[in-house]
Order: structure tokens, then sequence, then C-alpha cells
């Protein structure tokens, strides 16, 4: 068990791209909360989209240096040449899933002739600005990490072929402890959600990002938690998958939040129409993913730290 605890885990190019974003999309939702704090910036929707999309770009090379380090460190020295396309995927995971979200919205608001529609221009420069700044800085921060944290070693050595893992009952499965695991981060931020949604579908300023910043504190702190105890659960039945479990764990709030805000748009908005209701769930479908990678990545390092302190201490006697 001991030696297949540190193996690479599967589609470790996928992880390491969701770790990365997920670290840029926290560091941006601080920076964006605290610049709402020390400016006046929440008397206008527009500013702090703005100053979102600009961290967002900026952090890049954050993504990247977290992308690039994890990757290295899973596969020294054997990692081949799927490294550039861990960091290719970390470039434009979340960019992508926008970029075609968005592009749908528009398409539907073309079609009823509305002005919701992104214009063709706008859409071209936030693509020449991710073309310009933030796949170059997500390069470089790519190749920092590589040379300056990649060559970080398990604290003890991985078994040349994986231990088989014995059936375990429906409730001990890894996924489904990932999944439930997700309900206490979810509970701890329900109340401000309901808050936030009115404020952003019902049109009302929100200014209480102080308390904002306490929830996203509390939300960080569960879902580290709540992660540690999935893993220590997955480990203790001899089972070296932990991982994507791990992730999922703090992932999984996500879509308990997907589904609240069905709830939300079915039993507290009047809205309706396929314009409505696209444009709702295509922004309500880009939240949950951010959160989620956030949370996900929050979720791992917490995990991650937990093994290696409980390995590391292990080796040592």
């Amino acid at each position: 068990m001991r030696g297949d605890v540190f193996r690479a885990a599967k589609q470790s190019e996928l992880l390491a791209a969701l770790l990365g974003t997920g670290t840029q999309l926290l560091v941006m939702a601080l920076g964006s909360i605290i610049g709402a704090l020390a400016s006046s910036m929440y008397v206008d929707k527009g500013a702090l989209t703005v100053s979102g999309l600009g961290l967002y770009a900026v952090t890049s090379i954050l993504a990247g240096f977290v992308s690039g380090s994890f990757y290295r460190s899973s596969h020294f020295p054997k990692e081949g040449k799927k490294w550039k396309y861990s960091m290719f995927l970390t470039a434009s995971l979340m960019p992508s899933l926008a970029g075609t979200v968005v592009i749908a919205m528009s398409v539907v608001a073309a079609y009823h002739r509305t002005l919701n529609a992104v214009p063709v221009g706008t859409m071209a420069s936030i693509f020449l600005a991710w073309l310009a700044v933030s796949l170059p800085l997500v390069i470089v921060g790519t190749y920092l990490g590589r040379s300056l944290c990649g060559r970080v070693k398990a604290p003890m050595r991985v078994n040349p072929e994986p231990r088989p893992v014995s059936n375990r009952p429906l409730y001990a499965h890894p996924a489904v402890l990932s999944i439930a695991a997700g309900l206490l981060p979810f509970a701890s931020i329900v109340i401000e959600l309901y808050f936030v949604l009115t404020s952003f579908w019902g049109y009302r300023f929100y200014f209480v990002y102080g308390f904002m910043l306490a929830i996203f504190v509390i939300l960080i702190l569960v879902t580290a938690c709540s992660s540690v105890v999935v893993t220590y659960a997955i480990l203790s039945g001899e089972d070296h998958r932990w991982h994507w479990a791990a992730f999922g764990a703090g992932a999984s709030s996500a879509a308990y939040v997907f589904l609240y805000a069905s709830y939300y748009f079915l039993f507290k908005t009047s809205m309706h129409g396929l314009l409505q209701t696209s444009v709702y769930f295509g922004y309500t479908l880009l939240g949950c993913a951010a959160l989620g990678m956030a949370t996900g990545t929050v979720g791992y390092a917490s995990a991650s730290t937990f093994v290696r302190l409980i390995y590391g201490q292990l080796r040592a006697d």
C-alpha cells in the first residue's frame, strides 16, 4: 500500500491543468473580493468583470507554475513529452469552456434579435488578449515550475506495478464518498448563495463583500477538512486511488450549487423562454465550473499535504 500511494494519478495531464486553473481562479476570486472591499467597484458590475478578467490574465503565470511543477514531480524522471500537452491544456481549459458557452448564448441571442449577443469584435479582442498575454504567461510559468519545483520526490519508493484494489461496498466507493463530501462546503455557503443570485439576477447592488470574504475563507476550510476525511477513508480501505477522489471531494460542491441554482430559476424567478434560459444556465454553468476547479484544487492540495505528512512520518519511523 505504501508503495502505491504516491503513484501518479491517471489522466495526470488533465489533473495538472485543473489544479493550475483552480489555483488561478482562487487567486482571481480573492483579488476581486479584496479589490471590491478596497474601492467602490461594487456599484459597477462592468468594472468588477473587467478587473476579474485582468486578474485572470495576469495570474496565468501562476497557473502554469502550479501545473508544470505538479506534473514534473508526479512523473520525474520519466515524463516524456506529455508535459507540453498539459501546458496547453492549462492555458486553454477555462477559456475554451467560456468561449463555447458565450458563443452558444450569442447564437441564441442573435436568433432572437436582441442586444445580449456579444459582439464579434469583443470576442476577437478577448482572444487576442489571451493569445498575447495569458498563453505566454502560462508557458513561462510552466518552465519556472518545472525548473524550480519539479524535482520534489515522493517520501518513499513507488512500486513498479500497482497493487490490485479489492472490491468495496458502494457507500465506500471513492466516487460516492467524493459526492457526499460536497454537501458540507455547499451547506456553508448556501445562505450567501441566495443573496448572490438575487443580486445578480435581481439587478440589485451587492455590497457586503466583507461577509463574502468571510464565507470564502469558511468555504476553503470546510472543503479542506472534507477532502482530508475522504482521503483518510479511502486509504484506510487499502485503496491508493485517492488523487481524483480528493479533487472530486472539493469540486462536488459545485454540483450542489448548480442544483440549487436550478431550483432558484424554477421557483424564485419568472424567467422563461429559450433566450432567458440559455443566458441563466450559461452563466451558471461557467460559475459552477470555475467554483468546481477552485474548490477541487483546495481539496487536492489539502489531501496531498495530509498524505505526505502521514506517510513521511511512517518513513521516518
